[in-house]
């Protein structure tokens, strides 16, 4: 099955007729075409975004972590009228941690940047890392430079609403990860995305597995030894 890549917007399709050197306007139909591409694109962006974001809060909330969304502002932008501008990345909660004495322990803040992706029905697929917002990487570097756990939970989903899998990584893990992303850069692959599956084995260790109707990091995650036991019921 070819992976073949969804239409693009009516901005993107006039970009590259402008690139292209191709004097013409779109056809009627073809500004038909990119803007039903445009607004499907817009809704599975959305609708990801609601899958990632309840999955995240079930997730770690199975870890004994409970988040809170933060507050998004209202603003108005010339030509697109009010729209909602988040103030940081998605979630803000505490988790009690492991301490450096034996039996000792700490609270700490937990910021979070959920992010979803889908992906074609077999499992080809990609997540553009620029996708987090320079603001957003500026959050969490602050949050994890004042002692906190700074986290970036990233899922892929069919198009059907199917989670494929979901990934709690940290951001120092997350730098890292960019980093040999930009190593692997070849031909027209530039690092800038993170495939399935071709770079599967750079965060397949921060994978979330579901047992027994309970969501539990997989074994050697780097939270497994980190946050102290909480015995939080089962959630179904």
């Amino acid at each position: 099955m070819h992976n073949l890549p969804p239409l693009p917007s009516l901005e993107e399709a006039q970009r590259i007729a402008e690139e292209q050197g191709v004097g013409r306007p779109l056809t009627d139909e073809e500004m038909v075409l990119a803007r039903a591409a445009s607004r499907d694109n817009q809704r599975r962006h959305l609708q990801t975004t609601k899958w990632s974001e309840a999955l995240c809060k079930r997730q770690f909330h199975s870890l004994g972590i409970f988040l809170s969304k933060n507050r998004s502002d209202l603003i108005f932008l010339r030509g697109k009228g009010p729209i909602r501008m988040s103030t940081g990345v998605d979630f803000r909660g505490v988790a009690a941690i492991k301490g450096t004495a034996q039996g000792a322990q700490r609270t700490v803040t937990v910021m979070v940047e959920a992010k979803g992706f889908t992906i074609d029905n077999d499992e080809h697929g990609g997540w553009p890392v620029n996708s987090l917002s320079k603001g957003q990487r500026q959050y969490l570097e602050e949050n994890r430079q004042a002692g906190g756990l700074s986290i970036v939970h990233l899922s892929a989903w069919k198009r059907d609403g199917e989670l494929v899998a979901s990934f709690i990584v940290s951001w120092l893990q997350w730098q890292h990860m960019e980093w040999e992303l930009l190593q692997r850069a070849k031909g027209n692959y530039k690092g800038g995305s993170l495939r399935m599956p071709q770079d599967l084995d750079l965060i397949i260790h921060y994978a979330m597995l579901k047992q027994k109707g309970r969501w539990h990091p997989m074994e050697g995650h780097w939270l497994s030894g980190l946050l102290v036991p909480h015995g939080q019921p089962e959630l179904l």
